[in-house]
């Protein structure tokens, strides 16, 4: 039976869960298809986010037709940075019901962003902090305050922060925007590792008018670099945080920052929250107190303060992420604390590794990979050791889809000399693990052959992700070989991720990939003695792969000539004739 003579109500039931890169391709397979497109149910929301195939020559087509401008409600463009700001804007000025809007990380500049807000009347909106403004305009405040009607519909916003400098200017613009969005709801402020703030000096002072968030529940505010959290942006986050003191009925509260300056006066009531980060800051309720609470981050203190904070044994916490770094974790005490966990993720040293009751519910596990780090004796003891540990890990989580076996945070920087070359034989135990999607393995010296590679890969038939970062010892990747004859059998594999230096010749690995038949994103990073021989290995990746939609290649030694025969490649099998 053909999909051409399916009902329409069942064809409009499967269109729902196509995202917006695949919505595009069906407009145009047929009439048909594209008058089914135009039911309210599917152009309500139009995503791209991350959509790497999304043209903006076929967005405008498809948007042309008068009963899309007035049926689309959500538009998300979020990480289409390769679109321009004034193809953006055009997009969105023609959805004349628009009351979703989603740019983070795009290229929408400051200019365009007003123009939009002053003609939509949006309730969501996502956008990016990326240009070195003249801070010191007038204008400036004045575009704020012209469009202060617009700020105060809104009730979702997040801030992505990607200017390169985070400067006093930047604050003062960004405060006094924030203090005409009295209708709030939910405020996400996330900055990334390449934002760098400057120092706040001892006189600093609060905004001449005080933020104030009556209606927010939701509250998430992250930076990642830790090292940097004396700067500006830490003024930021506890200006945000007096603007909502005295809320109560919190659902997220989520504070990832290290030493954030907090007010002695100041507390926060979380009993209602089902998601809950805890740091040093002043919390009026334990977790145990919170009957709503599914995802706990904590990085307050010793495991005796976690043990503290549990009088019984949690039910409702599905997520549990674990990074404090005055914290060694015990295996036993954690499942007894936690009996009903889904997803775990430590950050920081474990110990105590024995056999406790299974834990079926468990799909997502990261663990540091100081728990098999060496210790005193023979080789033949440290293998036994090791094995027993992952043989535990393995059978108390054996319904695990998702891995990841990373450096720890605490001693990371030590485990270069702490693992030997017979620990490497315990890694055939993952492969017990039948419903594993994704792995991730990265800083293991103790890597040297690689021959467990083949062994997982061929008990783990669902394997769809893989990234390997920084294994073996750093002057060698003897385990190439291995990797590339166990890629054979990824018949499911559609992310591939290695960075590793002194690969040397890479083509093996490209022709390795191209027998995988769902590939869809490859990245090979290696700055140091790595080559490629023939472009034609990577050619005929891009030509063969039919799903292929991200390649990236960092070699330590690249010819031009090389670069200009592959960007052709792709060229000619990518452009859009429109």
């Amino acid at each position: 039976m053909s999909v051409l003579n399916l009902p329409t109500e069942v064809l409009v039931h499967i269109f729902e869960y196509v995202k917006g890169g695949d919505i595009l391709n069906l407009s145009v397979t047929c009439k048909r298809f594209n008058e089914i497109l135009e039911a309210k149910t599917l152009t309500r929301k139009l995503s791209f986010a991350g959509c790497y195939t999304a043209n903006i020559s076929h967005i405008k087509c498809y948007l042309k037709p008068k009963i899309r401008h007035e049926n689309v409600k959500e538009f998300d463009l979020t990480s289409c940075y390769w679109l321009k700001s004034i193809d953006i804007r055009e997009c969105v000025l023609k959805l004349s019901n628009l009351d979703s809007l989603y740019v983070a990380d795009t290229s929408l500049t400051w200019r365009h962003l007003l123009m939009i807000l002053n003609k939509c009347q949006l309730k969501r909106l996502s956008w990016s902090w990326n240009h070195r403004l003249d801070l010191c305009r007038t204008s400036i405040y004045m575009d704020i305050e012209f469009i202060s009607p617009q700020l105060g519909h809104l009730e979702f916003m997040l801030v992505y922060i990607k200017t390169p400098i985070f400067g006093r200017g930047d604050l003062d613009v960004l405060c006094t925007w924030l203090v005409h969005c009295t209708a709030l709801k939910e405020l996400w402020v996330i900055v990334p590792e390449q934002t760098r703030s400057f120092t706040a000096s001892s006189e600093f002072g609060l905004p001449s008018r005080q933020l104030d968030f009556p209606h927010l529940h939701t509250l998430v505010m992250s930076q990642f670099c830790c090292n940097r959290s004396d700067g500006l942006v830490n003024n930021l986050f506890s200006i945000i945080l007096r603007g909502c003191k005295f809320n109560t009925a919190w659902h997220c509260f989520w504070i990832a920052m290290e030493n954030l300056r907090w007010a002695g006066d100041l507390s926060v009531d979380v009993s209602e929250a089902a998601t809950l980060v805890l740091s040093q800051i002043d919390i009026r309720s334990k977790p145990e107190d919170c009957p709503k609470l599914e995802h706990l981050s904590w990085s307050k203190g010793g495991f005796h303060q976690l043990e503290s904070a549990f009088e019984s044994p949690s039910q409702t916490v599905k997520k549990f992420i674990l990074n404090s770094l005055c914290m060694k974790v015990k295996w036993d005490s954690l499942w007894s604390l936690l009996t009903n966990l889904e997803e775990l993720n430590v950050m920081y040293c474990m110990t105590d590794i024995r056999s406790v009751c299974s834990q079926k519910n468990l799909r997502k596990l990261a663990l540091p990979i100081c728990i098999i780090r060496e210790k005193e004796g023979s080789d033949s003891s440290q293998t036994s050791e090791s094995h027993d540990i992952i043989q535990v890990v393995v059978e108390t989580c054996p319904n695990i889809e998702e891995f990841e076996f990373t450096p720890c945070f605490r001693c990371g920087s030590e485990n270069e000399h702490t693992c030997s070359k017979h620990q490497e034989s315990s890694f055939v135990l993952f492969s017990k693990w039948k419903n594993l999607r994704r792995l991730k393995l990265e800083g293991l010296k103790c890597v040297r052959s690689g021959n467990f590679f083949m062994q997982i890969f061929k008990s783990c038939e669902n394997l769809e992700s893989i990234s390997l970062k920084n294994l073996g010892l750093r002057g060698n990747c003897n385990y190439l070989f291995e990797l590339c004859s166990a890629l054979k059998c990824c018949k499911n594999l559609r992310d591939f991720r290695i960075e590793q230096p002194n690969i040397l010749v890479t083509d093996r690995l490209f022709m390795a990939l191209q027998r995988c038949p769902l590939i869809e994103r490859v990245c090979v990073i290696s700055t140091e003695n790595s080559r490629l021989s023939s472009e034609s290995s990577v050619i005929n990746l891009v030509s063969g792969a039919p799903k292929l939609v991200f390649l990236y290649i960092w070699l330590f030694r690249l010819t031009q000539v090389a670069c200009r025969q592959i960007r052709r490649c792709i060229s000619e099998r990518y452009v859009y004739f429109g």
